[in-house]
């Protein structure tokens, strides 16, 4: 504590003096009745953690999720993610065990929308913030240490977004070549459809399909199929559309379509259209009759079909030239 003097500006020379060693957050009580002044230095905590059900990483300390303190007040924390249903409280140290502090609501009750909280140490009251089920979503959380007692506002900032718990493709060479999709989504709130999108390049995508999301609450499985599988790796993504139009794309997955492919085509026997088992831009396909006669010389058409309606009745050799290598299959035009 120390006494105030007040002067004229003109002859006013004498300051408090900050050494470096003392830089800081402070406290500073005027009190102008007994003319006295106080400077505390204040000390924050360094670290705060979510920790609760309610939270990405429950109630595991090891998994507690971290706020951000502010890089130019230490009183200051933040952290922006997503909340579910469930409890949570604020941890100042990773720890359960006694004599270490904790911030809570106020009660159990307290309104998200209430900023009041108090420091409570281990093994005392246990007041946590809930989220309900209509609450959950995405939040930011923000804690004030700068008073007496800590202030947490807590807001909500959008729904939850759409979690796709996994996404495969696999290659399934039973009779014509295809690749199935599989996804596994939760959280499907405002999703419109999923858009499925092909690549030979991982580069540039083609759209292939899509599905319609289920945009209902619970795990969702959905499966897809191309049945037109690029010869070679095939690489595939999903862009999954909001209602909004907003979108977000998937991680890519992908199948090789190499080693050991056999060219096949259906329906064979066939009466008038055949369908490949694979798609390469350009590729030259010759139809060759059981006599080594060419009857028909085209380019593989874009849907991946040839007409062999005009052909007689027996059986047919037809070979696929995509530049890279050449493929033979044999088929009975009926």
């Amino acid at each position: 504590m120390q006494h105030i003097l007040f002067q004229a500006v003109a002859q006013l020379t004498i300051k408090w003096k900050i050494e470096a060693a003392d830089q800081g957050i402070y406290n500073i009580t005027i009190n102008v009745e007994s003319m006295t002044i106080s400077f505390v230095k204040v000390s924050y905590y360094t670290n705060l953690y979510l920790v609760g059900d309610a939270t990405p990483g429950g109630w595991v300390l090891n998994n507690a999720t971290g706020l951000t303190v502010d890089a130019g007040n230490p009183a200051l924390f933040t952290w922006t993610g997503n909340l579910v249903a469930g409890n949570f409280k604020i941890a100042t140290n990773l720890t359960f065990a006694g004599n270490h502090t904790w911030i809570h609501p106020l009660n159990n009750s307290q309104a998200l929308n209430e900023t009041g909280a108090a420091y409570i140490l281990s093994g005392n009251t246990d007041y946590q913030w809930n989220i309900g089920a209509s609450d959950e979503g995405a939040y930011t959380v923000t804690v004030n240490l700068a008073g007496v007692n800590p202030a947490v506002q807590i807001v909500k900032t959008g729904p939850l977004p759409l979690d796709l718990l996994s996404f495969s493709a696999k290659l399934d060479k039973a009779l014509a070549s295809k690749a199935t999709l599989n996804w596994l989504t939760t959280n499907e709130v405002n999703t419109s459809l999923f858009s499925v999108e092909r690549s030979i390049d991982a580069k540039s995508f083609e759209t292939i399909g899509s599905i319609p999301a289920k945009n209902i609450a619970g795990t969702h499985q959905y499966t897809f199929e191309d049945k037109n599988v690029l010869k070679g790796i095939a690489y595939y993504r999903l862009k999954q559309i909001d209602i909004n139009g907003k979108y977000t794309y998937s991680d890519i997955a992908s199948v090789n379509n190499n080693g050991g492919l056999q060219l096949s085509v259906y329906p064979n026997p066939s009466t008038d259209r055949i369908t490949f088992n694979y798609i390469a831009k350009n590729a030259e396909v010759s139809v060759f009759n059981i006599n080594g006669q060419k009857v028909i010389s085209t380019k593989l058409a874009s849907d991946n079909t040839l007409n062999v309606k005009t052909l007689a009745s027996g059986y047919y050799t037809i070979v696929v030239n995509d530049c890279v290598s050449k493929n033979f299959v044999r088929f009975v035009k009926q």
